[in-house]
Protein backbone atom coordinates (compact mmCIF):
# COMPACT_ATOMS: atom_id res chain seq x y z
CA UNK A 1 0.00 0.00 0.00
CA UNK A 2 1.52 3.25 -1.04
CA UNK A 3 0.30 6.99 0.14
CA UNK A 4 2.90 8.76 -1.87
CA UNK A 5 -0.04 10.83 -2.78
CA UNK A 6 -2.53 10.83 -0.34
CA UNK A 7 -4.34 13.90 1.19
CA UNK A 8 -5.65 14.54 4.61
CA UNK A 9 -8.68 15.44 5.64
CA UNK A 10 -9.24 17.74 8.83
CA UNK A 11 -13.05 18.69 9.75
CA UNK A 12 -13.29 22.39 10.48
CA UNK A 13 -13.85 21.66 14.24
CA UNK A 14 -10.78 19.53 14.61
CA UNK A 15 -8.55 21.78 12.76
CA UNK A 16 -9.84 24.61 15.24
CA UNK A 17 -9.24 22.45 18.26
CA UNK A 18 -5.25 22.67 16.60
CA UNK A 19 -5.15 25.95 16.36
CA UNK A 20 -6.64 27.15 19.59
CA UNK A 21 -9.92 28.69 18.60
CA UNK A 22 -12.42 25.71 19.37
CA UNK A 23 -10.19 24.79 23.35
CA UNK A 24 -12.16 24.58 26.67
CA UNK A 25 -11.22 27.68 29.00
CA UNK A 26 -9.16 27.13 32.01
CA UNK A 27 -12.13 27.72 34.51
CA UNK A 28 -11.48 27.34 38.04
CA UNK A 29 -11.99 23.41 38.87
CA UNK A 30 -12.25 22.63 34.94
CA UNK A 31 -12.18 18.72 35.18
CA UNK A 32 -11.42 18.25 31.67
CA UNK A 33 -8.20 20.28 31.57
CA UNK A 34 -6.98 23.06 28.88
CA UNK A 35 -3.76 22.81 26.25
CA UNK A 36 -1.35 25.62 26.61
CA UNK A 37 -1.78 28.57 24.68
CA UNK A 38 1.65 29.80 23.11
CA UNK A 39 1.46 33.51 21.01
CA UNK A 40 4.83 33.52 19.35
CA UNK A 41 5.43 37.47 19.17
CA UNK A 42 8.76 38.82 16.86
CA UNK A 43 9.91 41.84 18.88
CA UNK A 44 12.48 44.00 17.46
CA UNK A 45 15.12 46.18 19.10
CA UNK A 46 13.61 49.11 21.05
CA UNK A 47 9.67 48.76 20.26
CA UNK A 48 6.25 47.81 21.32
CA UNK A 49 4.66 44.99 19.18
CA UNK A 50 0.65 44.29 20.14
CA UNK A 51 -1.10 40.75 19.21
CA UNK A 52 -5.11 41.24 19.52
CA UNK A 53 -6.13 37.79 21.46
CA UNK A 54 -9.23 36.02 19.81
CA UNK A 55 -10.05 35.07 22.78
CA UNK A 56 -9.90 35.91 26.62
CA UNK A 57 -6.53 34.59 27.68
CA UNK A 58 -4.69 33.99 30.86
CA UNK A 59 -1.17 34.55 30.79
CA UNK A 60 0.96 32.30 32.80
CA UNK A 61 4.73 32.21 31.85
CA UNK A 62 7.19 34.12 29.37
CA UNK A 63 9.87 33.40 27.57
CA UNK A 64 12.37 34.60 25.65
CA UNK A 65 14.99 34.09 23.10
CA UNK A 66 17.75 36.81 22.62
CA UNK A 67 18.49 37.39 18.79
CA UNK A 68 21.72 39.56 19.88
CA UNK A 69 24.33 39.81 22.15
CA UNK A 70 23.21 42.11 24.98
CA UNK A 71 24.21 45.83 25.46
CA UNK A 72 23.12 47.31 28.99
CA UNK A 73 20.44 48.55 30.11
CA UNK A 74 18.33 46.81 27.87
CA UNK A 75 14.66 44.90 29.00
CA UNK A 76 11.50 43.81 28.15
CA UNK A 77 7.96 43.87 29.58
CA UNK A 78 4.71 42.01 28.61
CA UNK A 79 1.59 43.98 29.61
CA UNK A 80 -2.52 43.94 29.04
CA UNK A 81 -2.84 46.66 27.12
CA UNK A 82 -1.33 49.36 28.96
CA UNK A 83 -1.30 47.40 32.15
CA UNK A 84 1.45 45.46 33.12
CA UNK A 85 1.37 42.07 33.27
CA UNK A 86 4.91 41.07 33.85
CA UNK A 87 7.72 43.35 36.04
CA UNK A 88 10.71 44.57 33.73
CA UNK A 89 13.06 41.43 32.63
CA UNK A 90 16.36 42.52 32.04
CA UNK A 91 17.27 41.58 29.10
CA UNK A 92 21.34 42.15 29.06
CA UNK A 93 22.22 38.58 28.29
CA UNK A 94 24.76 36.95 25.59
CA UNK A 95 22.96 36.09 22.19
CA UNK A 96 20.99 32.94 21.78
CA UNK A 97 20.53 33.13 25.69
CA UNK A 98 17.44 31.76 26.74
CA UNK A 99 15.02 34.22 28.97
CA UNK A 100 12.58 33.14 31.58
CA UNK A 101 10.31 34.65 34.34
CA UNK A 102 12.65 34.20 37.86
CA UNK A 103 10.76 33.86 40.49
CA UNK A 104 13.09 34.63 43.20
CA UNK A 105 13.19 38.23 41.96
CA UNK A 106 10.34 40.71 42.11
CA UNK A 107 10.76 42.32 38.93
CA UNK A 108 9.68 39.00 37.39
CA UNK A 109 6.58 38.32 38.56
CA UNK A 110 2.93 38.26 37.09
CA UNK A 111 0.46 40.57 38.44
CA UNK A 112 -2.48 38.44 39.03
CA UNK A 113 -5.04 41.53 38.59
CA UNK A 114 -3.96 42.19 34.98
CA UNK A 115 -2.92 38.51 33.95
CA UNK A 116 -6.39 37.50 32.03
CA UNK A 117 -7.03 39.25 28.62
CA UNK A 118 -10.70 39.86 27.38
CA UNK A 119 -11.26 38.45 23.96
CA UNK A 120 -10.17 40.95 21.59
CA UNK A 121 -7.47 42.39 23.93
CA UNK A 122 -4.47 43.69 23.39
CA UNK A 123 -1.39 41.40 24.57
CA UNK A 124 1.97 43.93 24.38
CA UNK A 125 5.14 43.01 24.46
CA UNK A 126 7.73 46.15 24.99
CA UNK A 127 11.43 45.82 24.55
CA UNK A 128 13.91 48.76 25.66
CA UNK A 129 17.30 49.17 24.86
CA UNK A 130 20.03 49.23 21.55
CA UNK A 131 19.62 47.39 18.37
CA UNK A 132 20.57 44.56 20.82
CA UNK A 133 17.24 44.46 22.60
CA UNK A 134 15.71 41.80 20.11
CA UNK A 135 14.15 38.74 21.26
CA UNK A 136 11.71 36.03 20.21
CA UNK A 137 9.07 36.14 22.98
CA UNK A 138 6.88 33.61 23.68
CA UNK A 139 3.73 34.33 26.08
CA UNK A 140 2.28 30.93 27.47
CA UNK A 141 -1.52 30.99 28.24
CA UNK A 142 -4.68 29.15 29.31
CA UNK A 143 -8.24 30.22 27.62
CA UNK A 144 -10.86 31.51 30.06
Amino acid sequence: MSFVNATLFVSGNFQNQLNGQNMLSGADNNTEGTPLLVFEVDSPAATTTNVTVTNGIRVIDVLGHKNAAGGGGETLQTLNAGNAITGTLDINVANNAFIRLAADTAQNTIDDAQQEIAPAGTLRETTVGAVTSAADIYVLATRT
